[in-house]
């Protein structure tokens, strides 16, 4: 079982049913005498890769596979620990717990039986999910076809209904952060008005954009029209409900993981989850027997139990949507950086094709990957991105299936199922991408500062947010205000997460976080009671941590378990930065 034991406590699904796969017994037996002491790799037909480890009798037994995201873990040499090869996550093999992140998961383990001088090793395997695909019918032209607007936000038609996926077509995402690549199309908004469906993948600002989604309630507001159906993935945490709730849309359509929902006579979609352990989701749309899969940002798609063969997937390409490593230069260096954005983005492209090879698509689309740090005081941050290339999807994807046909998109163009494509996998054209050449910065920082001035800048008002926040442990928390460009500070407050308060000398603790972020960003979480990974995605603060060890708990906590509703502060003002 590769997940379920540890992501259901993670704020994916709702039941213990969601989160099953079907499984079938396997075993392997292996001589004990062969088995050396310490912390071994094995390789068993049954099985593939597995570690072993063995002090005197005690034999335990796991596979080399990361809780995280499925990348490989390899033995650390002269330990008993495997190092996983995409984020670092550490786990040791005599505890069969991850020591990176700290108080990590428990790694799955290989059942292991002594049978006088045999040792038995037994598992449950997944069986490919049963997607219960039906006959093909054929299609006639513009009846199932797919136009791209903006970086994952795209049209659905099937007959004569539409779903709009994701979103984002005005303004930043992330605070400040990012920019969108492609000026949608000039009657976006009149047509999503207009749209029966609107997918909302994750709460992610670059999917779930309030910029957007606000244009759209007040514009349906003053017209007096109802809304579209959103299409939701019904996660514990309901960290895509609640805010589309907080801006005002009530027509929500709550779908678990794995059931088949039907739209119209000849449509119906389902919903698969990122096993990764992140609140996203994947969308498939089946359409008289043709398949769009959508996957969206998900690392670990359904675990990979992906329909066979699809018609058309939409693929995240480009990385870099994380603030790891890129602002951890005083931590590691830029060189180190450099080299670990670099090996980050091998491995993005191993994953591509993977998914590539599990859903064999006909036709794929290099999708949400269209955004830009442009903004003038991210210079440094725009340096050190290295994000992949349509180039580098295409080259992933032929290698797992070389007779993928490969779409570039720009924005208003279609692609149309009813047609009949060249089986040349180079016969669709590649258009010539057309930036946007005035993204009004000022316009969208000063909304961002209006926001944060609001916050009442006193250390019992910081220390009303954590407990608002309602995090408690042993870290010590330093946060130092900066200005837009990083030169001047503005305040350096210390949090102890124990007592939840502001302290005025650090505590003798071996676990510390320090976060240089900018004034307005701080204050602007401060106020909204957002995710804090709109900050760190965002590129918006810089950290240093001792020890060097991923804090699961603590950035599980602030990305994705805050309180629904933002706090309330005592005073009324704020105080001049």
């Amino acid at each position: 079982m590769s997940f379920a034991i540890y992501f259901l406590k993670n704020p994916i699904f709702k039941t213990a049913a969601e989160s099953s796969f079907l499984f079938e017994k396997s075993s392997s037996r292996l001589r004990v005498k062969d088995i050396p002491e310490g912390s071994s790799k094995h390789n068993l037909r049954e099985f593939g890769d597995i570690f072993i480890s063995r002090t005197g009798n005690e034999i335990r037994s796991c596979t080399t596979k990361c809780q995280h995201s499925g990348g490989s873990l390899n033995l650390i040499e002269g330990s008993a620990k495997a190092k996983c090869a995409r984020h670092g996550w550490e786990l040791d093999l005599r505890s069969m717990s991850y020591v990176n992140p700290v108080n990590g998961p428990k790694q799955p383990e290989i059942l292991v039986t002594i049978d006088e001088a045999e040792c038995i090793l037994s598992k449950s395997d997944e069986v490919a999910v049963d997607y219960q695909l039906k006959t093909q019918r054929e299609l006639e032209s513009g009846e199932f076809k797919f136009e791209f607007w903006t970086h994952a936000c795209g049209v659905i038609t099937f007959a004569d209904k539409t779903i709009i996926t994701d979103p984002w077509l005005v303004g930043p995402a992330f605070i400040r952060g990012w920019w969108l690549d492609h000026q949608p199309p000039t009657n976006w908004l009149e047509r999503l008005i207009e749209s029966d469906f609107i997918y909302i993948s994750h709460n992610h600002s670059d999917h779930l954009n309030s910029y957007t989604l606000e244009i759209l309630r007040n514009t349906l507001n003053e017209r007096r029209k109802s809304e579209p159906l959103f299409i939701v993935p019904d996660f514990q945490n309901q960290s895509v409900e609640v805010p589309l709730r907080s801006i005002g849309f009530r027509n929500l359509l709550m779908l678990k993981f794995f059931e088949w929902t039907t739209l119209t006579q000849d449509c119906r979609v389902m919903l698969l989850p990122d096993t990764s352990g992140r609140s996203d989701s994947a969308l498939v749309v089946d359409y008289k027997g043709h398949l769009l899969l959508n996957t969206v940002d998900c690392a670990n798609p359904a675990s990979l139990n992906l329909p066979s063969q699809v018609d058309i997937w939409l693929g995240a390409f480009a990385g870099g949507a994380t603030g790891y490593p890129i602002c951890w230069t005083e931590q590691y260096g830029i060189s180190a950086v450099k080299k670990m954005l670099l090996q980050n983005k091998e491995t993005g492209l191993q994953r591509i094709q993977e998914i590539a090879s599990a859903c064999r698509p006909k036709i794929a689309v290099p999708f949400a990957g269209y955004f830009n740090v442009s903004h003038p005081f991210d210079s440094e941050v725009r340096d050190l991105l290295q994000k992949r290339s349509w180039e580098d999807f295409e080259d992933s994807v032929r290698k797992a299936n070389p007779a993928t046909a490969i779409w570039l998109p720009t924005s208003g163009a279609e692609i149309d199922l009813g047609e009949k494509f060249n089986q040349n996998p180079h016969a669709i054209k590649h258009p010539q991408n057309k930036p946007i050449s005035n993204h009004n910065f000022k316009k969208y920082t000063d909304i961002v500062d209006s926001v944060a001035k609001r916050f009442p800048n006193t250390d019992e008002n910081v220390g009303h947010y954590f407990r608002w926040a309602g995090f408690r442990d042993s870290m010590i928390l330093n946060i130092v205000e900066f200005d837009d460009q990083f030169e001047n500070e503005i305040s350096n407050r210390t949090i102890d997460l124990q007592t939840q308060t502001v302290v005025q000398s650090v505590p003798e603790r071996v676990r510390f976080l320090r976060i240089k972020v900018r004034w307005s960003v701080l204050r602007w979480l401060y106020v909204t009671g957002a995710s804090w990974e709109e900050m760190a995605i965002g590129f918006q603060a810089r950290f240093f941590r001792v020890p060097d060890t991923y804090e699961l708990h603590f950035w599980d906590h602030f990305q994705n378990n805050l309180p629904p509703t933002p706090p309330i502060y005592a005073a009324k003002s704020s105080p001049q930065v």
